[in-house]
């Protein structure tokens, strides 16, 4: 019977993650997945006439976002080892155990589990520090026949993020519990590990294209046993692309009749790689190219926090969108591959500052986030070449390509 009360907790803290399905937003445009894993211990502070008393806890959680602040998450609970509470009995003086009072005698330490569902509203989503509020609810049962019946549970609290990589954290969190139908007043304080696993949409990028690697010079093989003697291959050249525009120099004079020596042939301010993969506009005319915007905002390293006084130049894009309401952006963020030299957390921090320009459109200037696409790029299209030890400042900008807000 034990068992069986464990069990259907364990299934219904697993499930409870699962009833919110992905929707447009962070977890659609992110890299990261949108399912993620916590394990925590902590303590559980037990109200002071309850038949048990404080005990160690442990948690596993497991959460999807869905939305661009939001996440639902499930948690499975146990306190392992609770025990009991004593009271005074003021007529005889003696110490008398509220648990055996409601277990019977003989029983002076039980156990617990806690099956929940919480809504998180993330505070600050994106940075390094994460804050979240929670607000849940689910149901609550102790051993040792303590209690028959599972006991409802609401809980409300606050916790926070400290992202160390795209896939690790540290979380703490606090909740206060009310279990019961007396509403019993616990809490709980644990500190964790919270781990994102693998990438479920990885933002199109292009590899940055150099001279070509020359061929090594080996000598032929001599003859052996009458056999010819055998050259070694030339290794592959890279394609050349002079002007950093994503295209090849070959691509460019055999395919789209550009000048490869100039990143945007038409002049029009939209380099032509740019026109050919993501715009499907034409390079060589400048009158179908998008308005487009170079932000040069100064992040602290590792950071994507937009600082004050830079919101002015977001501005100036919030206003014509707010102009051009079927207007829309897509924000691309770019860094030097020497400033990250990490592939993969290169690309989720630019995605983080393109997101962080497109919370400030949102929050400031009420532009609906379905007009804005955040993109990150990493350092797979720089402008131009990197040299040590600092890098290329050139490469380190976040680019906003408007589409419709140009009057015809």
């Amino acid at each position: 019977m034990r068992m069986a009360r464990v069990t259907q907790l364990l299934c219904l803290g697993v499930s409870a993650a699962t009833l919110c399905s992905p929707v447009s937003g962070r977890a659609e445009q992110s890299t990261a997945s949108p399912w993620s894993v916590s394990l925590s211990a902590g303590w559980l502070d037990v109200e002071g006439d309850e038949p048990v008393d404080d005990a160690g806890l442990a948690e596993v959680r497991i959460a999807h976002t869905c939305g661009e602040r939001w996440a639902v998450e499930g948690t499975f609970a146990l306190a392992p080892d609770m025990d009991e509470q004593f009271r005074h009995e003021w007529s005889t003086g003696e110490r008398v155990s509220r648990l055996q009072e409601a277990a019977g005698p003989g029983v002076d330490d039980t156990w617990s589990a806690r099956a929940t569902l919480e809504a998180l509203l993330f505070l600050k989503p994106h940075g390094r520090f994460d804050p979240f509020l929670a607000i849940g609810g689910g149901a609550m049962w102790y051993a040792d026949g303590f209690s028959d019946d599972l006991q409802p549970v609401i809980l409300g609290g606050a916790g926070c993020l400290y992202n160390l990589t795209d896939a690790w954290a540290l979380r703490a969190d606090v909740r206060g519990l009310f279990i019961g139908a007396d509403t019993e007043a616990n809490a709980t304080f644990t500190l964790g590990l919270c781990w994102t696993p693998g990438e479920s949409r990885a933002a199109p990028a292009l590899a940055p294209v150099s001279a070509p690697v020359a061929a090594p010079v080996v000598a032929p093989v001599a003859a052996v046993a009458g056999k010819p003697a055998e050259v070694a291959k030339p290794a592959p050249t890279v394609p050349v692309d002079s002007d950093w525009d994503a295209l090849s120099d070959e691509d460019e004079v055999n395919r789209y009749g550009t000048d490869p020596l100039k990143r945007d042939t038409d002049g029009g301010g939209v380099y032509d790689g740019h026109e050919v993969i993501e715009d499907a506009t034409d390079p060589k005319a400048r009158g179908d190219d998008l308005q487009v915007f170079e932000l040069r905002i100064p992040f602290d390293e590792g950071d994507a926090t937009i600082k004050s006084e830079y919101f002015s130049e977001i501005g100036v894009i919030g206003k014509l969108l707010k102009d051009h309401p079927d207007g829309t952006a897509r924000i691309e963020g770019h860094v030097d591959p020497l400033a990250v030299p990490d592939a993969k957390a290169a690309k989720r921090l630019t995605e983080r500052r393109a997101e962080a320009v497109r919370d400030a459109l949102v929050n400031d200037w009420k532009i609906q986030s379905s007009r804005l696409t955040p993109v990150g790029y990493g350092a797979t299209r720089p402008k131009g070449p990197s040299a040590p030890p600092k890098g290329n400042a050139e490469n380190e900008r976040l680019e906003i390509y408007l589409r419709g807000t140009v009057e015809k």
